[in-house]
């Protein structure tokens, strides 16, 4: 059934909103595609494939079953490719039956055998279908299957080049077949004869003597077919392809198939015809057959080793793709085969395929083009278990003595010794090698410095690439890696930027495996990345530079130096180079006990004179010096008493860089740190103050965000959340108020991030979906919340309020629907009564740019319309008035925490399906006010969640604000077939102030958000760590 032009017209009218042209373009194209006129039905073909994206999807149905219909009634071969192409685009719809034209286009195939260009499209269609859908090819009846095999191999040789191509790649999608063997499954009356000779392919598949070593015999056997090209195949109107003559049919049919069985069954035949076309005269045919064999490859059908032979003679082809392609064959065949043994040519020949392998490869090192260069310095890099000799010499640009030929036999050698020895010794020129037995094998020799010249290559790309090649070979052996560093070192000096950070990423990962120790020479090269104006570079040079070794006393000190530069040079880099101190000290206690007097100015005739604690310096001198010590003790004993006074400030300080030292009181009995007493007192003192450095520290953010210092604000925001981290771990009272005061600035990083997303016209709502959740985890979760940080909360909110709405204006180009109108009178509302908490907490509104949109809001509300340039620079404007100025948190700050426990002892439990089960939950809940909105999670391993709410005497007061829950859950779930993790959280239930904004943005995220739950209503998670418990629900015998 077809369209009718009116039903054509209105389906148009209903899904597009186009031009009346475009409109009238279309339903022309349906009224025309079925007419007689040959023009007009060429046209409307035309106009379909033209105009394809603006179908529906119940006109793309109509046309799947109706243009397949006509494809095969169709005479106008032109009209017929019209008709290929708009099936290959119906077939990547999901709703439209794929399989069903495939097989369409193979009967169409099947009678057009004598028209190039029609058939080069039907296998390009063909193809393009395979590789969206690939179980097409399996669904399509077991005699189509056959019979297309057939025609793809008769074609292959047959027609041009690209149908050639599209042939062998074809016949590798048939090679991938869930069962190879269906596709020459024989009739009934044939049955014996051909399973009798399948399970002698099966048994010996390569004993086969008929193989192809071309396709001429198979040409010459299927043109002797009578009426087998002629056959064809219709489809019914029930949609099953048919034959007109099944006798006919049949017998041509078994024919071929014996044929087939005979000369193809194996997989290894098959791979022989496409090993057939790497020898054809045109590259794109050699292209497609070598990347049909990577494709093998790659669904787990190993490739035969002797196609190996032919490969290794692509690698001279004048198509660079088809160098590149054999390469990444060759590749593949030592993945499969890298301990396969060839035959030697040459004495200490390590004739395995991956050294020969390895050597080809290399040569392509001095190929013409930069692509097939920098995908050689990629191969090589990725090999594995290449013998070192061969390794050794990919960095030496000097022929190794050590390849040889074989010896000849005695006789032959005897006499040629002899006449040696009876000749007078000839003078050689200078610079000529004399060579007696040893020759030099010159397939070997491309070897030579591959490696080398990739380095130094005049393209950054080959350069990057040999880079990461010598590095990854230097991972996996350590002599290699031993005379590697000379190179690498080398590209540190490198004019590419890039270039020089890969060489010290390259050098870091070495470092981490392999202790590296660098004389002085390159260590004056690898410094030179410390003078890089690029902080990326430095702060990857510190890491670097932690991880290797010095040779001597002198290079230590050299670097020290160096490192003392940067510090005083680039003061952000502080932080990074005292952590490389830390390194340094650790690796080299002996160098830095021999620096100690030069460190702090040490003279014996005179008495240490006290440094200044807050020099940076010298606290990078004092960092060195007590991480050595905590290697050799033996330090202490060299150390003013100073010192021990600064260890311990500066340990405060800088946590991260000092060692837990005890320091023997034989060095030190004046300890007054010792006292604890005393200690303690000190200790919060600074951690008190910092804490309030902390805090205050958010003014100092808003002032960065106002003039535009965005990054310097992210920068003091990741400073403090460290600092905060530490007061954390150094003082549990305070953990609680560190976490608020964490989550706050987190949020003041989302408006920010906010902020610069926005002047770039990017999508915010993640960001407002993201703040929302944060500020009423804030409040729910922490108790004391409302009477310091509540304004601050509010505001984010109206943000994220403004965020959300302002994307619905942007995605409606201004247009005002009841959806925006709603948000925006709520909106009015939500900012009146942030107006009137923030004159209640005594801030100064004036000052604050949050309310200049409120006039804008209103004259959308009251006119319907708005000026949406206007509206989002005005809101651009506001964003950064959200961060509203310093607060303060008070110690009364407390948060819900909540453990749980269940009373079975095992956490497997094994139950019957379908049965009830109770699992009893025991709960310890503190600093919760109102307990009747708690609720029970279960999270099942289908991630299917459950809430289960505890009725109200299962809470027993047990302190103030404390409660201790006894509850239970009752389970009831289908069989499983072994047990499987459930979680089980304690989760608060709440409504948020308006639902129609702050609903939606609390459950944006759900997917990828652990914290806000649930599409119905709000929930807040208080468990860390949930209770696990394995449950088995076992069917019932």
């Amino acid at each position: 059934m077809g369209f009718t032009p009116t039903q054509s017209l209105s389906g148009f009218s209903m899904n597009l909103n186009s031009t009346k042209t475009l409109d009238n373009l279309i339903s022309n194209a349906f009224d025309n595609y079925k007419n007689d006129n040959l023009e007009l039905r060429k046209t409307a073909y035309w106009n379909l494939v033209r105009e394809y994206s603006n179908l529906s999807k119940d006109e793309k149905i109509t046309l799947a079953e109706d243009v397949s219909i006509y494809v095969l009634e169709e005479l106008n071969n032109q009209i017929k490719i019209y008709q290929i192409e708009l099936l290959e685009k119906l077939s990547q719809e999901v709703y439209i039956n794929a399989y069903s034209i495939f097989s369409t286009i193979i009967v169409v195939l099947f009678k057009n055998d004598d028209d190039e260009i029609l058939i080069r499209k039907i296998y390009h269609t063909l193809l393009n279908i395979m590789k969206v859908k690939r179980y097409c090819l399996e669904n399509v009846a077991t005699p189509i299957q056959f019979k297309f095999l057939i025609t793809i191999l008769y074609h292959a040789e047959l027609c041009n080049k690209h149908i050639t191509s599209y042939c062998i790649q074809l016949i590798g999608h048939f090679m991938l077949l869930k069962d190879i063997y269906n596709i020459v499954q024989s009739q009934k009356e044939d049955t014996q004869v051909i399973d009798s000779g399948l399970n002698r392919d099966r048994i010996s598949p390569s004993s086969s003597t008929s193989s192809l070593n071309s396709l001429s015999d198979y040409k010459i056997k299927r043109d002797t077919k009578s009426g087998s090209s002629n056959t064809f195949m219709k489809k019914s109107e029930s949609g099953d392809i048919t034959n007109d003559n099944n006798t006919k049919r049949n017998s041509s049919l078994y024919d071929e198939k014996k044929f087939f069985l005979k000369n193809h069954f194996s997989i290894r035949n098959m791979q022989k015809v496409i090993e057939y076309f790497l020898v054809d005269e045109d590259e794109h045919v050699r292209k497609a057959a070598i990347l049909t064999l990577t494709h093998l490859h790659s669904n787990n059908i190993q490739l035969h080793i002797t196609l190996y032979r032919q490969l290794k003679k692509l690698l001279k082809d004048t198509n660079e793709d088809v160098r590149i392609a054999a390469m990444n064959a060759i590749w593949l065949l030592v993945l499969q085969n890298s301990d396969y043994k060839i035959i030697p040519e040459y004495y200490n020949y390590h004739g395995l395929l991956v050294n020969d392998a390895f050597i080809k490869i290399c040569n392509m090192i001095n190929d013409s083009s930069v692509t097939v260069r920098t995908k050689t310095c990629a191969i090589l890099g990725s090999f594995k278990n290449v013998h070192s000799n061969y390794l050794f010499q990919a960095l030496n640009k000097k022929i190794l003595s050590n390849f040889k030929y074989k010896k000849q036999d005695q006789n032959s050698s005897s006499s040629r010794n002899n006449n040696f020895r009876s000749s007078k010794k000839t003078k050689l020129p200078s610079g000529d090698l004399l060579l007696e037995n040893e020759k030099i094998y010159l397939s070997d020799a491309s070897a030579c410095g591959a490696f080398v010249h990739g380095l130094e290559d005049e393209y950054r790309e080959v350069r990057n690439a040999a880079l990461d090649s010598v590095g990854e070979q230097s991972l996996q052996s350590h002599l290699f890696a031993q005379k590697a560093i000379v190179f690498i070192v080398d590209m540190f000096n490198d004019e590419i930027f890039e270039i020089r950070l890969q060489a010290i990423h390259t050098l870091h990962k070495i470092a981490l495996k392999h202790a590296i120790h660098l004389n002085q020479d390159q260590l004056q090269n690898v410094l030179s990345s410390l003078q890089d104006a690029s902080s990326i570079s430095r702060f990857a040079a510190h890491k670097m530079l932690s991880a290797l070794y010095m040779a001597n006393t002198d290079c230590v000190k050299i670097l020290i130096k160096a490192l003392m530069n940067d510090l005083t040079k680039y003061k952000e880099d502080q932080k990074s180079v005292y952590s490389c101190f830390k390194h340094i000290g650790l690796k080299h206690p002996n160098y830095i006990e021999n620096l100690i007097p030069m460190f702090l100015k040490l003279e014996k005739p005179f008495l240490p004179q006290e440094q200044v604690s807050d020099d940076p310096i010298h606290i990078g001198h004092i960092i060195l010096i007590y991480n050595a010590a905590s290697i050799k003790s033996k330090i202490f004993y060299q150390l003013p008493e100073y010192t021990f006074k600064q260890y311990y400030y500066l340990r405060d300080v800088y946590p991260d860089c000092f060692p837990i030292l005890n320091i023997p009181k034989a060095v030190y009995p004046d300890n007054i740190y010792t006292s604890s007493t005393i200690k303690d007192n000190i200790s919060t003192q600074l951690i008190d103050d910092l804490m309030n450095d902390v805090i205050l520290s958010s003014q100092s953010i808003k002032n960065h965000v106002d003039n535009g210092k965005y990054q310097h604000a992210i920068d003091i925001i990741t400073d403090s959340k460290n600092k905060l981290a530490y007061i954390k771990n150094t003082k549990a009272s305070l953990s609680e108020k560190v976490e608020l005061v964490s989550l706050y600035l987190s949020c003041c990083k989302i408006v920010i991030q906010a902020l610069k997303s926005y002047k770039t016209q990017a999508s915010n709502i993640e960001y407002a979906a993201t703040l929302m959740q944060l500020t009423y985890q804030m409040q729910y979760i922490f108790l004391g919340v409302q009477s310091c940080l509540y304004p601050q909360l509010e505001a984010f909110r109206v943000l994220s309020h403004l965020l959300l709405m302002s994307q619905y204006l942007k995605s409606s180009n201004g247009k005002i629907t009841n959806e925006i109108s709603n948000m925006a009178n709520l909106f009015v509302e939500r900012i009146q009564k942030l107006r009137v908490l923030l004159k209640t907490n005594n801030y100064d509104i004036l000052e604050i740019k949050i309310f200049n949109i409120e006039t804008l809001i209103n004259d959308l509300i009251k006119n319907k319309f708005i000026d949406i340039i206007s509206f989002l620079i005005a809101v651009e404007k506001t964003i950064a008035s959200y961060i509203l100025p310093s607060f303060d948190i008070t110690n009364n700050i407390k948060k819900t925490k909540v453990t749980i426990a269940s009373t079975i002892d095992s956490k497997d439990i094994k139950f019957g399906a379908e049965m009830p089960y109770r699992i009893d939950i025991n709960a310890n809940i503190i600093n919760i006010t109102d307990p009747t909105n708690i609720l029970i999670e279960v999270i099942m391993p289908n991630q299917a969640k459950y809430f289960y709410k505890p009725l109200i005497h299962h809470f027993i007061p047990c302190g103030h604000y404390s409660y201790k829950l006894n509850s239970f859950i009752v389970l009831e779930e289908n069989g499983w077939s072994d047990f499987a993790n459930i979680e089980i959280h304690i989760t608060y239930e709440f409504q948020p102030q308006f639902e129609m904004v702050d609903k939606y943005l609390l459950n944006y995220n759900e997917i990828t958000s652990a914290n806000i739950t649930n599409n119905t209503s709000c929930k807040v998670r208080f468990t860390e760590v949930p209770l696990i418990l394995s449950i088995y629900p076992e069917n019932m015998k």
